[in-house]
């Protein structure tokens, strides 16, 4: 299990600290709706990875075992294809960067402060279903599971370390929130600062980086 673990969590962790769920925590926290509304995106997000894993072991969990040869195939392609389109896309931010474009604020974003129960834990679900990046993260990592053939408990196991590491990003402002009131504006305040100032330069440097982790592993799994 250890070396499955290896090939996961560097996916979960990317979906972790990817900066605009993380911002969109932070800003609802200090706008109207707070606590509550935060907490609903975060069970939108946690949800929708549920949703989606839970999907993917019931659809896919026979198949695989029943052609484990097949699916250790495909998985090596789709590392390869989600590898290659996370590398276009970092190196697109890297060429706008250079060229002086001043990255855009999400649109999703604008709307936060404002942002109805509904919209928050739409907004929740929508940052891993619609989100590019962190599907496919989210689906590399399923098909690195069901590859490796675990029992139906390990898996179980293996999803839910995933679903809780990807979820670190979202969950950490809420702790703060709750447990350093009098200080968490302020901590949350600076880092909304920061990823402000970065979030486009973090984004890329993580769409690179997967990107090149992806495709090594697509690499060596057709090479072996």
């Amino acid at each position: 299990m250890g070396g499955l673990l290896g090939d996961f969590i560097p996916l979960a962790v990317g979906i972790a600290i990817s900066p605009v769920p993380i911002i969109a925590v932070i800003m609802m926290l200090t706008s109207k709706g707070a606590l509550r509304n935060a907490v609903l995106f975060a069970t939108g997000w946690v949800l929708a990875m549920v949703v989606t894993c839970t999907a993917a072991i019931l659809l896919f969990g026979e198949a695989a075992t029943s052609a484990q040869k097949g699916t250790g195939l495909a998985t090596d392609i789709l590392q390869l294809v989600f590898g290659t389109l996370l590398l276009a896309m970092g190196t697109y931010r890297l060429r706008q960067r250079h060229k002086g474009v001043a990255p855009k604020q999400p649109r999703l974003l604008r709307s936060i402060e404002n942002i109805k129960p509904a919209g928050a834990i739409g907004f929740g679900l929508a940052m891993i279903v619609v989100n590019p990046k962190n599907l496919m993260l989210l689906l590399s990592a399923l098909m690195q599971i069901g590859k490796s053939q675990p029992s139906t408990a390990t898996a179980v196991i293996c999803v839910a370390i995933f679903i809780c590491i990807a979820s670190v990003g979202v969950l950490i402002p809420l702790f703060i929130y709750a447990v350093f009131r009098k200080k968490a504006m302020a901590i949350l305040g600076s880092w909304n600062t920061w990823l402000a100032a970065h979030s486009s330069t973090v984004t890329m440097y993580l769409f690179l980086l997967l990107g090149v982790f992806l495709l090594v592993k697509g690499i060596v799994g057709l090479a072996s």
